[in-house]
Parts: structure tokens; C-alpha cells; sequence
């Protein structure tokens, strides 16, 4: 397995499992994983390739089972305290398909793939569900993932949903560990050239913002 590993300095409040988009890598979300660690989370983020037939966002089988073997690692090395699953992109599709063994999700402007999110929207049994997007844009699919989840009554806007007005499709992966919009990098030519200029720095950091908030929220949750 891939894995990258964020380690926080104080004691460990919760593991998360934070997984990069398409034609993306653990190190598009590096800013995001800091965060979580700077805020008590152990965070470990699974590099997926994009491009390939097998053992790939394409493979669901191979998802399942690659995510099985994540969520053991993450147990073993975080033992006693929840494991939360965020996904950026697809990469919220992938953490759809692993909500068997989390206790939390929290899909980032969420595509789906495989069905994975509307299986798990359909599951009663499934863990808390928090989602944060961007403006409708090709690069969302134009929020059908969110509006299904909504629709079935998974997520409820201004509570369970939070949009981020003026933002963009790859703006997460801006996040910096600060959360200071002064050190909020520009957006690289992929990001730019599929989904635009992005949003600004303020816009950058309000997404980091609320996904503290959730991660926070999941782990003092006394319904998990």
C-alpha cells in the first residue's frame, strides 16, 4: 500500500482517512492533511492511481478490498478512537464505498463513481454523512451527487450541507495549513485549466474551516 502519514503532536483524537480526486495524488491535499494532524486527527492519505484499468479508481473490487486493508492499518495504529472518511472529487465516491467501517463521512464537493455515494445514501445503516461544495460547475457534475443525497434525505442544507459560495471545484486542494489566506498558493495549471481560476484566498480557507467543523462535529456525535 501507498500511504502517507500526518501525525499530530498531541494526543490522538480521531483517525482519518483523506483521499485525493482524479488524476490526483495524496499530495494535492497535503494542506488539508496538516490541518487534521495540527488539530488532533492522525491522517493518512491512500494514493489511488487514475489511469489504469486495475487497482484504480476504476476497479471497484479492488477499491473495497484496498480499503479494508487501510481501515485495518488505521485501527491498529489509532486504536479506541473514531475513524472519519473525507473524500475530495471521486475520492468522496471511494470513501463512500469504505463507510462499512467508518464512523463518520465527509464528502468535499463529492463526484460520484460506481454508484458508490448513491449506495450510500440508500444504506439506513450508514455512518453521519457531511458534505461541503463548491458552485454547480462541470467539474462537480453540476451537483447531481449532492442533490440525490439531499433528496433522499441524507444531508440537509445549512445544517448537514454547507455550500461555499465562490468557490471552485479544485479550491480544497488550496487549503493551507495556517488557514491564513495569506499563504494560500495559487491554483496549478491542471486545476486551473479543468475548473477555472478558483476562488479566492478567503474562499480557500473557509473550506478548511468546515471541514474541521465536521471532522469536530463526528467525533463528539454521542448517536455514533
Amino acid at each position: 500500500m501507498s500511504l502517507r502519514w500526518d501525525s499530530p503532536d498531541t494526543p490522538v483524537r480521531a483517525g482519518v482517512i483523506l483521499q485525493h480526486g482524479f488524476a490526483r495524488s495524496p499530495r494535492t491535499l497535503a494542506g488539508i492533511a496538516g490541518l487534521l494532524a495540527a488539530h488532533g486527527c492522525l491522517t493518512v492519505r491512500p494514493a489511488i492511481p487514475s489511469f489504469t484499468a486495475r487497482r484504480s479508481l476504476h476497479d471497484p473490487g479492488w477499491l473495497d478490498a484496498f480499503g479494508n486493508r487501510v481501515g485495518a492499518v488505521m485501527r491498529e495504529r489509532a486504536p479506541g478512537v473514531r475513524v472519519i472518511g473525507i473524500g475530495h472529487s471521486a475520492g468522496a465516491a471511494v470513501i463512500s464505498g469504505w463507510s462499512t467501517f467508518l464512523d463518520g463521512v465527509v464528502l468535499v464537493d463529492p463526484v460520484d463513481r460506481h454508484q458508490r455515494i448513491e449506495r450510500l445514501g440508500g444504506d439506513v445503516q450508514r455512518p453521519p454523512v457531511r458534505v461541503s461544495t463548491a458552485d454547480p460547475s462541470a467539474c462537480n457534475r453540476h451537483g447531481r451527487a449532492v442533490d440525490m443525497l439531499a433528496a433522499l434525505g441524507c444531508v440537509e442544507l445549512g445544517r448537514t450541507w454547507v455550500p461555499i459560495a465562490g468557490a471552485s471545484h479544485a479550491d480544497p486542494e488550496r487549503v493551507p495549513i495556517s488557514l491564513q489566506p495569506a499563504d494560500v498558493p495559487a491554483a496549478d495549471l491542471v486545476a486551473r485549466l479543468a475548473c477555472g481560476r478558483g476562488g479566492s484566498p478567503t474562499v480557500v480557507c473557509r473550506w478548511g474551516s468546515v471541514i474541521l467543523e465536521a471532522v469536530a462535529e463526528l467525533i463528539e456525535d454521542e448517536s455514533i
